[in-house]
């Protein structure tokens, strides 16, 4: 899958800017949201990405909230969502495949350079699902 568009939905304001330099400087069309509301409302705009990296722990609605709202709204185009958390509960990160998720992306396993190749590897492997 080609990667031209991604949608970061991340509330630590420092990892979305850092995530939106790196990904933008790598050729993306990046757009940032700093909680699950903000992501929702761009989705019910209308608006599209290929891949969403999407925060699980976050105020006014959760990833997980964002994930159930998306699963639920036939007008919004499912794009390939990837977590991207340190939430390490076995049962949500479950919970979160079963919505829709393709992949999770530890943000203390990573480097921020290793951001882009770990996104091409999780779309690689569902891509051979």
């Amino acid at each position: 899958m080609k990667i031209s568009s991604v949608l970061v939905v991340e509330d630590e304001l420092f990892i979305l800017d850092l995530y939106q330099e790196i990904l933008t400087d790598e050729g993306l069309k990046v757009f940032t949201a700093k909680d699950g509301e903000e992501a929702l409302e761009f989705f019910k705009a209308g608006k599209k990405v290929d891949v969403v990296l999407l925060d699980i722990m976050m105020p006014r609605l959760s990833g997980l909230n964002l994930l159930r709202a998306i699963a639920g709204d036939k007008k919004i185009r499912k794009p390939q969502i990837i977590l991207l958390t340190n939430l390490p509960d076995k049962d949500v990160i479950n919970h979160c495949y079963k919505l829709g998720a393709c992949g999770i992306i530890m943000k203390s396993d990573i480097t921020p350079d290793q951001l882009l190749p770990q996104i091409k590897t999780i779309l690689e492997t569902k891509k051979k699902q």
